[in-house]
C-alpha cells in the first residue's frame, strides 16, 4: 500500500504548481477551505493557531499537508507561514479528483495514465 501511495504522489507531481514562497509569507489561513494539498520540498514553515500554540515543520516533508482535509472536508487548522524561503509543489483539488477518476474509479476500462 506505500508503495501505491508514493507511486500516485510521484504521478501527481509531475502535474503540480510549483510555488516559491518568501520569508514571512502565508501559506494559507486556518478557518480557510483547502483547494489543493501542499508538498514543502525545501525551507522550514511555521504552523500556528489562534490559541497562539506554534509548530515548525522543515522540509523535505513526504506527507501532503491539506490532503486529509480535502477528503473531509474540514477547514485548515492551522495558519501556514514561509520561516524563510520555501520552495513548494501544490496539487490541486480538481487535479486530485480527475488523477482518482482516471486511475482508480474507472474499473473495466482501459487504465490511461495521463492526467
Amino acid at each position: 500500500m506505500e508503495e501505491l501511495y508514493h507511486k500516485v504522489w510521484r504521478d501527481l507531481l509531475k502535474y503540480s504548481t510549483e510555488l516559491n514562497f518568501k520569508d514571512g509569507q502565508d501559506i494559507f489561513y486556518e478557518g480557510h477551505n483547502p483547494y489543493g494539498a501542499f508538498i514543502i520540498l525545501s525551507g522550514d514553515v511555521t504552523l500556528t493557531k489562534a490559541s497562539d500554540s506554534e509548530k515548525k515543520l522543515s522540509a523535505p516533508l513526504t506527507v501532503p499537508i491539506g490532503l486529509d482535509l480535502l477528503l473531509t472536508g474540514q477547514t485548515y487548522p492551522f495558519t501556514a507561514v514561509a520561516n524563510g524561503p520555501v520552495q513548494a509543489r501544490f496539487v490541486s483539488k480538481g487535479l486530485l479528483l480527475k488523477y482518482c477518476k482516471h486511475n482508480f474509479i474507472q474499473s473495466g476500462e482501459e487504465h490511461n495514465e495521463s492526467v
